[in-house]
């Protein structure tokens, strides 16, 4: 039948492949059907979960056939790491697979190229890689996964609007008022920053080292994408017990979506979540300076000056007195966030030697503070940008070692995409864009090693606003 088939159709016949709740090998490639339960595949000493993901809000005709890969050794930790395989994406797990290695710990058992496994139209197909490790796989049941994670997410959003006080919606003048005049008080004093010699906040973070940095790029207005990162992951949680903290690289303002390039609207709710959770987690959030947060005129996007139209619409919204105080938390934001595990800030190094002093006291160094908030990567088409020596020294000036991981916004590499890894062929030296309307993405710490996770979009403003009252 097989041969009668390849003559006919120019292709094999499907091994089909049931599951069953006892282990079996896998001996070659076997297509296991897509029918919504969870699979447990064990290569050499790890096991390795893959659940069909469930959106929150989204209806069903569009619902996306994705899966997400564990550990059952992350389960009752906050953080967690897991990796999506998407339809039509295919993936090779072993320990030449970097991100499966550093996310899962992958021990010598599992071969460098142990199994592939693509994403068709939902049907998993499993091809084992490594003639020496075996691959076995197991369905196990898990009846209640579904009711449980729409409950813990609900819960996690719940929790949001009660921080914030209600719906997702712009604030009231007098309440946006005190809360930004609240937060520049906290600012002043913000915990894990050192002052300048003028007793002022300094322009670097140092964050200690048992606490986990979930690390978000430009969010460009994308208040569903910040919401999802909240509600994800036991973040929230994590937060709240105070074992990670909230970094967001700067650019939370201003929409890079063609057609809503003008609506400023999305730039102050965001900021107006932002301020909020600053308030409530002093010590667990951090909100880095970038290049548009500032009124200057000279913030333009196809001949758009957000700066300026931000500025106009907070005095219609807000008066002057807002606007003042807005300048007042542009001016006491930090720049740059260090720990012993990685480096962060929004657009890059500065091209010339520097030191922990200096960041500190960075208002006296203005040219240093440019490149931070406003440097690009050298590129063919951009000579002028920062490369490999300027991340090198910038290492090695706050004492850390060389594959420090060193994380950046500001420059999205291509029109599709939110992470790029090891930019400009150097170790280690990322960029991070959280503000694709398709969902965000970021870096987090497990297993003290930084790992980027991706999150489809979903509409939680509206599902906040839904919501009933809660007291």
């Amino acid at each position: 039948m097989a041969g009668w088939k390849w003559l006919l159709l120019r292709r094999y016949p499907i091994n089909w492949f049931t599951p069953s709740d006892q282990w079996q090998q896998l001996i070659k490639e076997s297509r296991v059907a897509y029918d919504g339960k969870p699979l447990e595949l064990k290569l050499g000493k790890q096991r390795l979960r893959f659940y069909p993901e469930i959106p929150f809000g989204i209806r069903k005709k569009h619902l996306r056939k994705n899966w997400l890969v564990t550990a059952p050794s992350t389960y009752g930790s906050n953080l967690c790491g897991f990796a999506r395989i998407r339809v039509g994406d295919t993936v090779m797990i072993g320990r030449a697979n970097k991100k499966y290695k550093n996310l899962f710990n992958l021990p010598k058992s599992v071969g460098k190229r142990h199994v592939s496994i693509t994403n068709e139209r939902g049907d998993l197909i499993i091809t084992p890689l490594d003639d020496h490790r075996q691959v076995e796989i197991i369905r196990f049941e898990d009846c209640d996964r579904k009711e449980r994670i729409e409950t813990r997410r609900y819960e996690a959003l719940r929790q949001i609007r009660l921080l914030y006080g209600g719906p997702l919606t712009i604030l009231p003048k007098e309440n946006a008022l005190n809360l930004l005049q609240s937060v520049n008080e906290i600012l002043k004093q913000e915990p894990c920053r050192p002052k300048d010699d003028s007793g002022l906040p300094g322009g670097l973070v140092e964050l200690p080292e048992n606490i986990a940095p979930i690390i978000v790029g430009d969010l460009h207005g994308q208040v569903n994408n910040l919401l999802k990162i909240l509600s994800e992951n036991k973040f929230l949680d994590g937060i709240e017990s105070e074992c990670a903290a909230l970094i967001i690289l700067g650019d939370a303002v201003h929409s890079e979506i063609p057609g809503e390039m003008e609506e400023m609207d999305s730039s102050i709710l965001i900021m107006d979540l932002i301020l909020s959770l600053k308030k409530r987690f002093p010590a667990n959030v951090f909100y880095l300076r970038g290049n548009h947060d500032s009124f200057n005129p000279s913030i333009c996007k196809n001949s758009i000056c957000q700066g300026s139209l931000l500025r106009r619409r907070l005095i219609e919204l807000r008066g002057s007195e807002y606007v003042s105080a807005m300048e007042t938390f542009y001016d006491l934001l930090p720049l740059v966030i260090q720990s012993d595990d990685f480096v962060a800030c929004h657009a890059g190094p500065p091209r010339k030697k520097t030191n922990r002093s200096e960041l500190i006291n960075i208002r006296t160094f203005p040219e240093t503070a440019q490149d931070i908030t406003n440097s690009r990567l050298k590129r063919s088409n951009y000579f002028a940008g920062y490369g490999k020596a300027d991340v090198k020294r910038f290492r090695k000036s706050l004492n850390l070692p060389k594959r420090t991981p060193f994380i950046v916004g500001h420059t999205p590499l291509h029109s599709a995409g939110s992470i790029w890894s090891d930019v400009g062929d150097i170790k280690n030296h990322h960029i991070i864009y959280s503000g694709r309307p398709e969902g965000p993405s970021l870096f987090v710490e497990i297993n003290n090693r930084i790992i980027p996770i991706s999150y489809p979009a979903e509409p939680l403003i509206n599902i906040i606003g839904e919501m009933d009252q809660v007291d």
